[in-house]
């Protein structure tokens, strides 16, 4: 997963390998965001939620680094954003676990928390 943290490498898996470079992207930062109290669910709304702010140099959208520095109320409302903009997801025979799907500032103060005394986070910066 360290590999896939990295821009350059991520290019040579998918020449390598003909694997979508967004699809190595997305299940790094997924895995990066799992490694604190978050559920494979909770992890997958928020980056995909905050696709719109994705790091033009290292196409990063969110993970443990980004979640440490993010603030919980933004987040909030840009997930709120989301769902209402992706109502059409939420309907039973789509995405039945989005159907009753919470979520609150102190839950997302929580993730920032943990982020912020995660000793291993994949996206770290380089010293």
């Amino acid at each position: 997963m360290l590999l896939l943290s990295n821009p350059t490498i991520r290019q040579d898996i998918h020449q390598q390998f003909l694997i979508d470079i967004d699809v190595l992207l997305l299940h790094a930062e997924i895995a990066d965001l799992m490694q604190i109290e978050m559920t494979e669910l909770d992890a997958q709304i928020l980056f995909f939620s905050q696709r719109n702010y994705q790091n033009q140099f290292t196409r990063s959208t969110m993970n443990l680094q980004i979640l440490a520095e993010a603030d919980a109320e933004s987040i909030l409302e840009d997930i709120g954003g989301w769902m209402a903009g992706n109502e059409n997801l939420t309907t039973e025979e789509l995405v039945p676990q989005l159907q009753d799907y919470s979520l609150s500032v102190e839950d997302i103060e929580s993730w920032i928390a943990q982020a912020k005394h995660q000793k291993y986070k994949i996206f770290a910066q380089i010293p």
